[in-house]
């Protein structure tokens, strides 16, 4: 009777192990050197940025000192050579610019909370002003507009350089149980000789 045997070759065994484990490893390397990279990446980009903004933070103060220089010279010079044409063109000038920063905030102090300007227009020496506002039951849509345009009259900041401000329509809308009243009002500016006068006075 002839006897069987079973031959295990344990070098195989041991060299398919010791290949997953290289196959993890290079895994491992390529993940770590990915990471590295993108690092790297990062950190000379974030480098060039610095640079950058670093010369131009340069460039700037070399100008601010050069301007600097300008100034000085020209304050001990005392010199400003100005014909009669020029300073009637100042004076023309600033006699039509209209200031409009403080007026439009004044504009907006002057808006009660409930109510909200949705659109100016600038046509032809005239200032169009849109509003809506929620209207209650016991509140005229005349009263809203007279009440809004006596607040606007009243404000030296705002009427200013204009003439009149009269209403020029409205409409009503019901939103969501809502009243809504939408209106708009005309500010016509004063003529450049009327704003003169004021100046001189």
């Amino acid at each position: 009777m002839s006897k069987k045997y079973i031959i295990i070759d344990l070098n195989q065994t041991v060299s398919r192990h010791q290949l997953e484990e290289l196959q993890q490893e290079k895994k491992r390397d390529i993940i770590m050197g990915s990471m590295v990279f993108v690092l790297t990446a990062i950190f000379i980009w974030f480098n060039i940025i610095n640079y950058n903004l670093s010369s131009i933070i340069e460039e700037r103060e070399v100008r601010i000192e050069n301007l600097n220089a300008k100034i000085l010279n020209l304050k001990s010079e005392g010199k400003i050579n100005l014909s009669k044409k020029d300073v009637e063109s100042l004076y023309k000038f600033d006699a039509k610019r209209i200031f409009w920063a403080p007026k439009i905030m004044a504009l907006t102090n002057l808006t009660p909370e409930t109510m909200s300007i949705t659109q100016i227009e600038f046509l032809r020496k005239k200032v169009n002003i849109s509003a809506i506002t929620e209207l209650e039951d016991d509140v005229k849509e005349f009263d809203v507009v007279e009440s809004f345009i006596s607040k606007l009259k009243s404000s030296d900041e705002f009427f200013a350089d204009f003439e009149s401000i009269r209403f020029l329509n409205s409409s009503q809308d019901n939103v969501k149980g809502h009243k809504t009243f939408t209106f708009k009002i005309e500010a016509k500016l004063k003529s450049v000789s009327k704003r003169k006068k004021k100046k001189r006075s």
